[in-house]
């Protein structure tokens, strides 16, 4: 399966995992050879693979280590130049432990089993005390700051440098020769014991009000302008609900029969003023909003089919999701 590393005229989009591994007090970091810059090992997530899926074949490739992935630690959006192209990135930092201490080193610094990164420049591991890490340069740049003073629960870091002004940003719905990878935001719209979702004449079945994110866009500014867009109303961003990673093969429509790697990220929203929407009423592209009960969200043909149980309690934090199911949108 394809690396989702993709290549445009314009622009980059780059879809990455890495791992935070403490041990006896320090910190695995990876960083080319003869340069301080450092951050955290890990690789490209591949077409239809989990970020769990992904993140133990880098480590073991890379690292020599097989490892546990445990719980997410933060959310980067990275927005920079890749030489002369913009780049947008996505990478999602896990924390991990080793499942056989005496596979690597556990001090000092040793060398990639692979011959190095994207640029080809060798790639060596160190293991630093955690009190150094402030004084290194690391990537994400809030990382150590996050590594000796944790806030707790699934940060969302977003990191912007200059970049190239262009005329469109468009949808990240990226074809690869596997199928169709798409980073989606979903607005979780309640009121009354119901949600609000949408459904068209292309599909038969309902699904969220939201979008593609487009290209340079954070995941915030993605839901606020769909949930406006296709509401009519402003709303506010209350929490994150879950991190969904979605497989599925598309049933019906233009693109049947065509396999998706979809990462979403589910927003609980807040109205900024009334709205008062009615069912039945149309989005601005000619889809169809209608509140659905949620406790009769079991009997209604709703993708992705993890909001029927998902919906009946929202998850205190954020949370974790991966599916495998047949849907299309």
């Amino acid at each position: 399966m394809a690396d989702i590393l993709l290549h445009y005229d314009n622009y980059i989009f780059s879809y990455r995992v890495s791992g935070i591994l403490i041990i006896g007090g320090k910190v695995l970091l990876q960083a080319p050879k003869g340069k301080g810059q450092y951050a955290f090992p890990g690789g490209h997530v591949a077409f239809g693979e989990t970020n769990a899926e992904t993140l133990t074949r880098e480590w073991r490739e890379e690292v020599g280590a097989d490892i546990i992935v445990g719980e997410l630690a933060w959310i980067e959006e990275n927005f920079f130049l890749w030489g002369d192209k913009n780049a947008h990135q996505i990478c999602l930092t896990y924390f991990v432990k080793l499942r056989d201490l005496s596979q690597i080193p556990l001090d000092g610094s040793f060398m990639s089993k692979e011959c190095g990164d994207e640029s080809g420049e060798s790639i060596f591991f160190h293991w630093v005390p955690l009190p150094d890490v402030m004084n290194l340069t690391v990537y994400p740049v809030n990382a150590s700051e996050l590594l000796i003073y944790p806030k707790g629960g699934i940060q969302h870091l977003v990191y912007r440098e200059d970049y190239k002004k262009e005329a469109d940003s468009p949808d990240i719905t990226l074809p690869m020769s596997d199928g169709i990878f798409n980073l989606r935001v979903g607005a979780l719209i309640m009121k009354n014991d119901s949600v609000l979702m949408v459904s068209n004449d292309c599909e038969p079945f309902y699904y969220s009000v939201g979008g593609r994110v487009k290209l340079r866009e954070g995941l915030d500014d993605a839901v606020t302008r769909e949930t406006f867009e296709e509401t009519g109303r402003v709303f506010d961003i209350d929490r994150l609900v879950w991190i969904h990673e979605n497989f599925f093969t598309a049933e019906s429509g233009p693109t049947k029969g065509t396999h998706y790697h979809e990462l979403s990220f589910f927003y609980l929203m807040k109205p900024k003023q009334d709205a008062n929407i009615a069912s039945g009423s149309y989005t601005n592209d000619g889809a169809r909003l209608k509140w659905l009960p949620i406790d009769g969200l079991a009997d209604s043909k709703l993708y992705p089919e993890m909001l029927k149980r998902g919906l009946q309690k929202l998850p205190e934090y954020p949370a974790h999701v991966i599916t495998r199911e047949q849907a299309n949108n």
